[in-house]
């Protein structure tokens, strides 16, 4: 058995049609009264013709989703994902050259010469 939906005809007290509400009407207010959305997935999630600007190289561009925070640029995205997964930078000190710097927690040396320890390299580096 199927159920079928038509239009609703309302009524005054004294019987005289007062109006009647479309079928298209009657089907969003069942379907909004048990929280459901009306429209559909593609419909919801599309953003107006509004412009933005990039987090990263502060051009306009049009948004595709609601969220969107960067434009289609390959550079931005690169940038942008690769910054969400970035280790935090700490204040470290070379044990070496004892030269302030910034690295990830598992970095110890500033930078190459100074991680080389073997004589080969040793003799490159300028001692103060």
């Amino acid at each position: 058995m199927t159920a079928q939906i038509y239009e609703v005809k309302v009524y005054s007290p004294t019987g005289e049609l007062k109006k009647v509400i479309p079928i298209d009407k009657v089907i969003k207010h069942m379907w909004t009264s048990r929280g459901l959305p009306t429209t559909s997935y593609k419909e919801g999630a599309k953003v107006p013709k509004v412009e933005r600007k990039c987090k990263y190289c502060d051009t306009l561009f049009n948004p595709t989703f609601k969220t969107s925070l960067i434009c289609r640029s390959k550079i931005c995205k690169q940038r942008h994902y690769r910054l969400l997964g970035a280790a935090p930078l700490e204040d470290k000190v070379c044990p070496k050259c004892k030269k302030a710097f910034k690295g990830v927690g598992a970095r110890v040396y500033c930078n190459n010469p100074c991680k080389y320890t073997r004589p080969r390299h040793i003799k490159n580096i300028r001692e103060e």
